[in-house]
C-alpha cells in the first residue's frame, strides 16, 4: 500500500513538472487513466492534464523560444544576438539608434536615441540641458540636439546651431528679425530712434513735427507747422482756404511776402487775395521761399518745350507782371529764375528804378528803338549777380538780326550792356510778337522754337554779325519771373 502512495506522489510531481524537459533526453509524458490512479504505462493521472491546468506538452528551456519557461520568448527589442541563460533573456548590443535607457535587459533597448529629447544619441543626454537660448523646444534630430523655432523675441543671428537664438531682435541692428537695420534716419523727426518689440520706432517727436498717420515706422512725418490738415497738432485742421503758417491757421494774405513774414518757408502753391476785402477774388499763385531771401509771388511761368510754347498772338505773355509791378500789394523787386523739377539752375533778383508800363520797362524810347541792349534801356536791373536785365516794351517792333531783340517782349540778361551778345538768359516768342509783325519769322540763323528760353551760365548765347543759335542753348524746362 505504502508503495502505492509513493508511486502517486511521484505521479502528481510528474504532472507539475514533466512537461518542461531541462535535459537532452526528452522525457516520456504520462498517461492519465481519468481517475487519479496509476493507468497503462504506470503513471498517475488527475483528469488528463498537468498541475497548471494546461494541456500536456514539453519544451526545452533556456532557448530562445522558451526563456525561463515554456512559449516566454526571449525577444528582446532593437537588439544585436540576443541570448537566454539561467532563465534570463539577454543580448550583446542594440541596434543602431536605439539605447536600454531603463535598464531593464528583459525588454531590449526600448528607446529611440535618434529622436528622443530626453535620449538624445545616449541614454539620459536630455536636450533640455544643450545650452540652446531662448528657443520654443528642444528637438532630437538623427541623435543630436537641435531646436525646433527660435522664441519670438529673438533670433539666430550668428547662424551658430550650437547655442541656439542668441539674439534679441529688440535690437538696433536686428529689428524683429536678423540684419534688419533701424535706420535713424528713416524714422523721419524724431528725438531718439529704437526697436521695441521688433518694430522700429522712437521715444518722441522733434518739435514742431508730429506721427500723424499713426505709423511708428517712419517716425513723425508730419511738419506741423504748415500743414492745414495737422495745424499745430494732428488732426486740428484749417478752415477754408486758411493756411498753416508756424503751426497756427492764419487767413489768406495778399502774398508770398506776406505769407513768408508769417512763417511760410516751404515752396510751392498758395492762395493769395491782392486785394483784401475788394472785388478780386482770391488766387493759387506759386511761392518761391527759398531763392534770394524767399517771399516771392510768381507773375509769369513758361514751360519751355521743343514746340511753340510762346505763340506770337499772345503778345502780352508777360502782361501779367507788368500788373504785378504796379500793385499796391507788391514792391519793387523783381527775380528772374530757372528750375528743373524742384532744383533751381538760376536765379537772380534786383530793384525796379521806375514804373513800368507794358511799352516801357526798361527803356524809356519808343517802339522802333529797344533793340540795342548797349544803349536803348537807360533803366536796366542790375541784378544781384551783377548781371544786366533789360526788357523790350510789348509794341517793340524792330526786326533782323540785332533788331528783332526788340520785337515784342523780349527778356535779356547779359554779362555785360551789348548790342546782341553776351547773353546770359533770354525769353522771348518763337516769331515776331509785336502787333505790327503779324508774326513774322525772327531773323535769327538757327532758331526754332526749342529757343524762346535760352541759358548760358558763362553768356554765350549771341546773334551777332547773325551768328547761328546752336541747341546748346535750349532750355528746356521751367522759366518764371516773380516780384516781392
Amino acid at each position: 500500500m505504502m508503495r502505492r502512495i509513493l508511486f502517486a506522489s511521484l505521479g502528481l510531481v510528474a504532472a507539475a513538472s514533466c512537461s518542461v524537459a531541462n535535459t537532452p533526453d526528452a522525457p516520456i509524458s504520462p498517461q492519465s487513466t481519468g481517475s487519479g490512479e496509476t493507468g497503462p504505462g504506470g503513471s498517475s493521472g488527475a483528469g488528463g492534464a498537468d498541475s497548471q491546468g494546461g494541456q500536456s506538452g514539453e519544451c526545452e528551456l533556456n532557448t530562445l523560444e522558451h526563456c525561463g519557461a515554456c512559449d516566454v520568448p526571449c525577444e528582446p527589442e532593437n537588439t544585436q544576438t540576443p541570448s537566454c541563460a539561467a532563465g534570463e533573456c539577454d543580448y550583446d548590443m542594440c541596434q543602431a539608434n536605439f539605447g536600454d535607457c531603463d535598464s531593464e535587459r528583459s525588454n531590449g533597448c526600448e528607446t529611440a536615441i535618434d529622436n528622443d529629447p530626453l535620449h538624445c544619441g545616449q541614454c539620459d543626454n536630455d536636450c533640455a540641458n544643450a545650452g540652446f537660448e531662448n528657443v520654443s523646444m528642444a528637438i532630437c534630430t538623427e541623435g543630436a540636439c537641435d531646436y525646433d523655432n527660435c522664441a519670438a523675441t529673438h533670433g539666430d543671428c550668428d547662424n551658430d546651431q550650437t547655442n541656439g537664438c542668441e539674439q534679441s531682435l529688440d535690437d538696433m541692428n536686428h529689428c524683429g528679425g536678423c540684419g534688419t537695420l533701424c535706420d535713424p534716419m528713416a524714422v523721419l523727426n524724431v528725438d531718439n530712434a529704437t526697436c521695441t518689440g521688433g518694430q522700429c520706432g522712437y521715444d518722441m517727436c522733434t518739435m514742431a513735427f508730429g506721427d500723424c498717420d499713426n505709423v511708428i515706422a517712419n517716425g513723425c512725418e508730419t511738419d506741423t507747422t504748415n500743414d492745414t490738415a495737422h495745424c499745430g497738432s494732428c488732426n486740428n485742421t484749417c478752415n477754408g482756404n486758411d493756411f498753416c503758417i508756424g503751426g497756427n491757421c492764419i487767413g489768406v494774405l495778399k502774398s508770398c511776402k506776406e505769407l513768408f513774414d508769417n512763417g511760410a518757408k516751404t515752396s510751392g502753391p498758395y492762395t493769395v487775395d491782392v486785394d483784401g476785402a475788394g472785388p478780386l477774388k482770391a488766387k493759387q499763385v506759386y511761392c518761391d521761399m527759398v531763392n534770394q531771401g524767399g517771399g516771392w509771388t510768381e507773375c509769369v511761368k513758361v514751360v519751355n518745350t521743343a514746340g511753340e510754347d510762346l505763340p506770337c498772338n499772345v503778345a502780352g505773355w508777360l502782361d501779367s507782371c507788368v500788373n504785378a509791378t504796379m500793385a499796391t500789394w507788391s514792391g519793387n523787386e523783381v527775380m528772374v529764375a530757372l528750375y528743373t523739377a524742384n532744383t533751381t539752375t538760376y536765379a537772380a533778383f534786383g530793384p525796379r528804378n521806375n514804373p513800368w508800363t507794358y511799352d516801357n520797362l526798361t527803356s524809356t524810347n519808343g517802339g522802333s528803338s529797344q533793340y540795342d541792349r548797349s544803349s536803348h534801356h537807360m533803366n536796366a536791373i542790375i541784378l544781384s549777380d551783377n548781371r544786366i536785365l533789360t526788357i523790350s516794351g510789348k509794341n517793340a517792333t524792330n526786326d533782323g538780326w540785332g533788331g528783332s531783340w526788340g520785337n515784342g517782349y523780349v527778356l535779356a540778361a547779359q554779362t555785360q550792356p551789348s548790342y546782341a551778345s553776351n547773353n546770359v538768359l533770354a525769353v522771348m516768342s518763337f516769331n515776331s510778337s509785336s502787333p505790327s509783325s503779324n508774326c513774322g519769322a525772327r531773323a535769327f540763323a538757327g532758331m526754332d522754337a526749342g529757343h524762346e528760353v535760352m541759358y548760358s551760365s558763362t553768356g554765350k548765347v549771341s546773334t551777332h554779325s547773325n551768328a547761328a543759335l546752336t541747341n546748346a542753348y535750349k532750355y528746356l524746362n521751367t522759366f518764371r519771373f516773380l516780384v516781392r
